[in-house]
């Protein structure tokens, strides 16, 4: 890391317990794997829904980042009702995808 970088990173540590983070103990705070879960929800006509959030410029399944101690069809469920306002329960698995960090 170049010294630039190591400063940038110093600004933007949290503070905790009133006292700053070292640049290597705020790395070791993030998490160490990101898990997203999603819903694929169809019509009697199987048509897809589709969600357009306006923080992406792209449409997408409904869904999101599971969060801590949240297994995945909690998430699923969770962002169904955040995004759409609807109270549906995951079903069964349908994907699972992975991708090297």
């Amino acid at each position: 890391m170049t010294a630039a970088a190591a400063a940038a990173v110093t600004v933007a540590l949290v503070v905790m317990s009133g006292s700053w983070l070292s640049p290597a103990d705020w790395y070791a705070s993030l998490p160490t794997v990101y898990v997203s879960a999603s819903m694929l929800l169809t019509d009697t006509r199987d048509r897809v829904l589709l969600v357009k959030p306006s923080y992406r410029p792209y449409w997408s399944l409904p869904g999101g980042i599971v969060e801590a101690d949240e297994a995945p069809h909690e998430c699923a469920s969770r962002e169904i009702a955040e995004e759409i306002g609807l109270d549906i329960k995951a079903g069964d698995l349908l994907v699972v995808d992975w991708a090297p960090p």
